[in-house]
């Protein structure tokens, strides 16, 4: 499930089902905060949170490489054809079966240019960047078409940290419903001009539960700062290792997975880890815009500045370090002053049944308000 597939559609309303699911910025939408697997950086300054493809990378680059080995098989085929066709003075069924290989070879090489600019030669990572001091997030994005970028800068989309701004949860169904946040940008009619997907992809109601634990989180730490904020349950590694990328093709397809499950599907995690391996190679770090990396220094003695130091980085380090008590285990933290429903679980199932109705989040952002300006 990817928000690239199942994109915003430009220039038509915002979905209804998001719109009745708007997320406030000052307020709570569930009991708990919790932070599940979408950190890069944490400081007193900015939150680097990752974009909603990065857990599923290989499976664009190794969609992007079969198109590529699709295109060489009808580049082939096309000569062949060719050459037959030229001795047998083209005839019109062979003109007909080359205008078919034609039409074929250009739609897989466009299916490879159109995915592979994001995942070749590209950026090895797309980060959301939640800066306190600006109140704004930058959010490293793909270029969309027409969009000119600065040959040293990557392309960003400046989104305001206000009530005025338009989070909501976007709901998707394939095999079950996928929720993840999403921001839209409308024009003054009111349709989508841009839509940005924050944090990773959340599966059914255990999921819709942890990406409301995930919103408090970075509401917590934008309004308060990271004072008593949990740390993340796993910081995601900046420059990936080759095996890091083997254990996020295992994950992607099932934290909880048994060890017979994932030995038996081991061809095809170590073939999907290469596709992986294969992406990052021809990527480079991100390129921040001057002024961003102005607005986000911070003190080099920075008490919060995560990962430092001991602080384990990467899937195979931080269960290590848990499992030797070296680091805290993945826990949720209560919030005192929510006055909603108790159970994490039977929240998320308002949510997902549309029951936590749009005034109950404006009592919400509006109680917040109150208590930031007290």
């Amino acid at each position: 499930m990817d928000d690239r597939i199942f994109g915003a559609k430009l220039g038509k309303p915002i979905p209804a089902w998001d719109l009745a699911h708007r997320l406030p910025v000052s307020g709570w939408v569930g009991p708990h905060i919790k932070e599940d697997g979408t950190t890069f950086r944490i400081n007193s300054v900015y939150l680097d949170a990752t974009d909603q493809s990065h857990m599923i990378r290989q499976w664009y680059a190794g969609g992007v490489l079969m198109a590529i080995f699709a295109v060489c098989i009808h580049a082939w085929l096309l000569v062949a054809m060719l050459l037959v066709s030229s001795d047998r003075l083209w005839p019109n069924d062979d003109i007909l079966s080359i205008s078919m290989v034609v039409v074929s070879m250009l739609g897989f090489g466009i299916f490879a240019i159109w995915f592979g600019k994001g995942e070749f030669f590209a950026r090895n990572r797309y980060p959301i960047r939640f800066n306190r001091k600006t109140r704004k997030i930058y959010a490293l994005i793909r270029p969309s078409r027409g969009e000119s970028v600065h040959r040293n800068e990557d392309c960003i989309e400046e989104i305001e940290w206000s009530e005025r701004t338009i989070f909501c949860i976007h709901r998707a169904s394939q095999d079950g419903y996928h929720y993840w946040i999403r921001y839209y940008r409308v024009d003054i009619n009111g349709n989508v001009e841009k839509a940005v997907t924050l944090g990773r992809d959340w599966e059914g109601i255990e999921g819709l539960e942890g990406l409301l634990g995930q919103w408090n989180y970075w509401c917590w730490y934008m309004n308060k700062g990271p004072v008593d904020l949990p740390k993340p349950g796993l910081f995601l590694a900046e420059q990936e290792s080759m095996y890091e990328s083997f254990l996020y093709c295992v994950y992607e397809m099932g934290f909880r997975a048994s060890p017979s499950f994932r030995l038996l599907l081991l061809p095809v995690f170590l073939l999907l880890a290469s596709h992986r391996v294969l992406s990052l190679w021809t990527c480079s770090s991100p390129r921040w815009p001057s002024e961003i990396i102005t607005l986000c220094s911070i003190d080099p003695d920075d008490p919060f500045d995560e990962p430092t130091g001991l602080t384990p980085i990467g899937w195979h380090p931080t269960d290590l370090a848990v499992q030797k008590g070296k680091f805290p285990d993945l826990l949720a933290k209560d919030i005192e002053d929510w006055n909603g429903e108790p159970d994490a679980k039977k929240n998320a199932l308002r949510w997902a049944e549309g029951k936590f109705a749009m005034s109950d989040t404006k009592q919400l952002a509006s109680s917040g308000n109150q208590r930031r300006s007290k």
